[in-house]
C-alpha cells in the first residue's frame, strides 16, 4: 500500500526490473515481485483524492486493510523504523541469482506481450495528456500579479531558469499555493 502523486512512476517502478533490484530500495514488496511474479499480485488504485489529503487516505486504508506488505504502519513515514546492522550488510550485499533473474525476465516478457485493455488505455491517455514525453515534465503557468502577466514554461525547470531561482524552491511555492517573492503566482497548467 502506498501514496502517489505521480501514478505513471510509481507504476513504472514496479515494472522496472532495474528498480526492483537495486540494493538502496530494498524493500518487502520488490523481493515479493521478483519470488512470486506479477501475476500472483494485483495492483489497484483504491482512491483518487487531492494531494492536500494523500496520507490522511493512505492512513484509513492502512487501518482498514491491515496490507501484508506493508512494514511501516504510519502513512507518508519511515519514523521509528531502522534496519539492523546486519540488515543493511545484507541489502548491500544482495544478488540475484540467475536463475531467478531468468524466471522474472519470461514472466516480464509474458507480461509485456499481453494486449492492454481499452479502457486502461484511455485513462493512461487522459493522464498524460498535458505531459512533455521529451523532458517528463508538465507545464506551469507564472503569473506576476503585479503586471497581471501570465507565462506559460514547458516545466518547473524552465520556469525556475527564468525566474533565476532554485527549482526545489519554486516546486515548494507550488506545492503551498503561495506566492514566490511576493508577486509571482506558479501553478501547474490544468489538463485541458
Amino acid at each position: 500500500m502506498g501514496s502517489s502523486v505521480n501514478l505513471s512512476k510509481r507504476l513504472s517502478n514496479y515494472y522496472n526490473y532495474n528498480y526492483l533490484v537495486d540494493p538502496k530500495r530494498n524493500m518487502l514488496i520488490h523481493k515479493a515481485l521478483l519470488k512470486y511474479g506479477y501475476s500472483n499480485f494485483k495492483l489497484e488504485i483504491l482512491e483518487y483524492c487531492d494531494s492536500s489529503v494523500i496520507i490522511q487516505r493512505e492512513q484509513y486504508c492502512l487501518d482498514l486493510l491491515n496490507p501484508e506488505y506493508n512494514i511501516l504502519r504510519q502513512a507518508g513515514s519511515s519514523f521509528g523504523h531502522t534496519h539492523t546492522k546486519e540488515t543493511l550488510t545484507k541489502m548491500k550485499g544482495r544478488v540475484m541469482r540467475p536463475e531467478q533473474l531468468s524466471k522474472l525476465r519470461a514472466h516480464l516478457s509474458v507480461l509485456n506481450s499481453r494486449e492492454m485493455p481499452k479502457e486502461i488505455r484511455a485513462k493512461i491517455s487522459a493522464g498524460m495528456a498535458n505531459f512533455n514525453v521529451t523532458t517528463k515534465s508538465k507545464p506551469v503557468l507564472v503569473t506576476n500579479i503585479t503586471t497581471q502577466v501570465t507565462t506559460e514554461d514547458v516545466s518547473i525547470s524552465e520556469a525556475a531558469r527564468c525566474l533565476n531561482a532554485p527549482k526545489a524552491t519554486l516546486l515548494r511555492y507550488v506545492k503551498k499555493q503561495a506566492l514566490y517573492l511576493g508577486i509571482y503566482l506558479i501553478v501547474s497548467k490544468p489538463v485541458s
